[in-house]
């Protein structure tokens, strides 16, 4: 599995250069909802939209009865204008992932990659969570609010 995961190198580095030049605030994220969304499609893996905000939570279901866990990468960026000399710059003025947060997503879109391949001999179901307002402290509580938590045995997040 390491090798596979090797082998990602350059796709990861192209997303997290192309989610980085579409920083958005808060709950509201259209251009990386749509990302996220283009590419849990092209891995064939199931999702929901939240109600209240732009989250999305995946899902990859196991081949064998086991724990559902929950993987979570925060989304959002902040209102920083962006200095850096790179061919990959935000798009949006006054924009910038100046916090990982477009490593958050491209970990998680990877690990959804690898996972979902391997989902026959995965225990259990795999939840995959996608917040919005992380910098604004309310994307976390807007998903509980939405239910995502029930069910979940434990929760890893970046």
């Amino acid at each position: 599995m390491w090798e596979k995961c090797r082998d990602m190198q350059a796709d990861l580095v192209a997303m997290r250069r192309e989610l980085h030049q579409i920083p958005e605030i808060g709950g509201t994220l259209p251009e990386t909802k749509a990302y996220v969304i283009k590419a849990l499609n092209d891995l064939g893996i199931p999702f929901v939209e939240n109600k209240t905000d732009d989250g999305l939570v995946a899902t990859i279901q196991g081949g064998k009865p086991g724990k559902t866990i929950a993987l979570r990468a925060d989304m959002d960026a902040l209102p920083i204008e962006e200095a850096n000399e790179v061919d990959y710059i935000s798009k949006h003025k006054g924009c910038m992932h100046a916090c990982g947060h477009d490593t958050h997503m491209t970990m998680l879109l990877g690990a959804a990659k690898v996972l979902n391949e391997n989902k026959a001999n995965i225990p259990g179901t795999v939840k995959l969570f996608f917040q919005t307002d992380e910098e604004g402290s309310a994307g976390a509580r807007r998903m509980c609010q939405e239910g995502v938590m029930e069910g979940i045995d434990a929760v890893f997040g970046t």
